[in-house]
């Protein structure tokens, strides 16, 4: 009896220690720790430059939902850097890892929003970036990807950047295997053929290309979505961290003696409302005085902008202040990169609106001629009124309203 005693209670002791050595390491003399998951974990990067406060969320892969998005897959504990409501909250790296749920299977769209960036893609603190760049929120800008869940215990990259967020957006039939052809496309695009989609974005020819992205974008959240749109259409390409754009606009500062009269003409087009009309801005450019411009909108009775049948006219205050550098970045236009130097005026709008986008404005233009002299046909272009402001001056030219402009000398 005394031996079946004992033989029954080494069994059972046997059983409990079996039993705790499931969930924890063997050795050591403390209780081992509870795990978190059994589930795999997903690790990654939001870089449009390292981005500090981005929210990473991780959803179920549906190719049927408008925005791909299926159930939500919360974070697990053991996620870093910060779990918000079964999301990622990135640090000043912008590097996050999520723990799976047991139950997490197939492929998951992974989704980053929010937080700010560097434009020189240095990290940032909450105050500055650290190379001295500029911070850039994201704003409504978001960052995506595709990845399959791994095995039990083991652990896949996925990176977010503007290339993975192009291929999402490329991709047909989404899936894994879709996003990584539409990938590898992207990246051959951009001469980075055989670089994979979790490929480290903060190291190697990757990195320097997206350097090269945001250099074109300049300090300037607005024209992501459509960076992503002309790399995902295949219409923006490069390498060698350099954009390859379909046109440079080289921009003129205006001679001294074309200062005299200047007259800006934006041609003929129709409005929301229906009414057909060309604008002209003129103003007399002098150094070191103010003076006075005007805009008159003529308005016409049909398309072709033949004979009008009315006009109104505002004025508004000028004052010349040189040239500049026309920055080397995009124009409104990702596709299209600006150089060349502008001329500099202060243009003070009224509140009228009548004038448009530029009513109420009062900011430093570029004017920018595009033609080597001042003829009947010569163009122009002005900053958009939208654009970030960079030495005191709106930056990026806009394409969108190309002008004829006249000079008197």
């Amino acid at each position: 009896m005394t031996n079946n005693f004992f033989g029954t209670l080494c069994a059972v002791v046997a059983a409990a220690l079996s039993l705790a050595g499931c969930g924890g390491s063997s050795g050591g003399g403390g209780p081992s720790p509870t795990p978190t998951s059994s589930g795999g974990s997903i690790t990654g990067q939001a870089f449009k430059g390292p981005t500090r406060g981005a929210t990473v969320c991780l959803y179920a892969l549906d190719p049927a939902a408008p925005d791909r998005k299926g159930a939500a897959v919360p974070a697990q504990p053991g996620s870093l850097p910060t779990i918000d409501n079964g999301c990622i909250v990135t640090g000043g790296d912008g590097q996050f890892r999520v723990q799976l749920p047991d139950t997490a299977t197939g492929e998951l769209l992974v989704e980053s929003t929010g937080g700010t960036y560097c434009s020189d893609e240095s990290t940032f603190d909450g105050t500055s970036c650290a190379h001295g760049g500029a911070p850039v929120p994201m704003g409504s800008n978001a960052l995506r990807t595709v990845v399959s869940v791994p095995g039990s215990g083991r652990t896949a990259s996925a990176p977010l950047t503007v290339l993975t967020t192009a291929a999402v957006g490329a991709a047909g039939a989404l899936g894994a295997a879709g996003f990584n052809t539409a990938y590898a496309t992207v990246a051959s695009n951009f001469g980075l053929a055989g670089t994979a989609a979790n490929a480290d974005p903060a190291s190697g020819a990757l990195n320097n290309m997206l350097r090269g992205l945001s250099r074109h974008l300049g300090a300037d959240n607005r024209l992501i979505a459509s960076l992503v749109e002309r790399i995902a259409d295949g219409t923006l390409t490069g390498g060698h961290g350099e954009i390859t754009p379909v046109e440079t606009v080289i921009g003129r500062a205006l001679l001294s003696d074309e200062r005299r009269q200047v007259m800006l003409a934006l041609a003929c087009f129709t409005d929301a409302d229906g009414i057909h009309q060309e604008h002209v801005y003129s103003m007399f450019l002098p150094e070191g005085r103010a003076t006075r411009g005007s805009f008159t909108a003529y308005h016409y009775g049909d398309a072709a902008c033949d004979g009008p049948i009315g006009q109104i006219s505002v004025g508004f205050d000028v004052e010349y202040l040189g040239s500049v550098d026309v920055p080397r970045q995009a124009t409104t236009d990702v596709r299209k990169a600006q150089a060349g130097n502008a001329s500099v005026a202060r243009l003070a709008f009224p509140i009228d609106s009548r004038l448009g986008e530029h009513s109420g404005v009062d900011a430093n233009f570029m004017i920018a001629r595009i033609d080597d002299a001042c003829h009947s046909n010569a163009k122009a272009y002005l900053s958009a009124v939208d654009s970030p402001v960079q030495g005191g001056v709106l930056s990026r030219l806009d394409m969108s309203q190309p002008y004829t402009i006249y000079c008197e000398n």
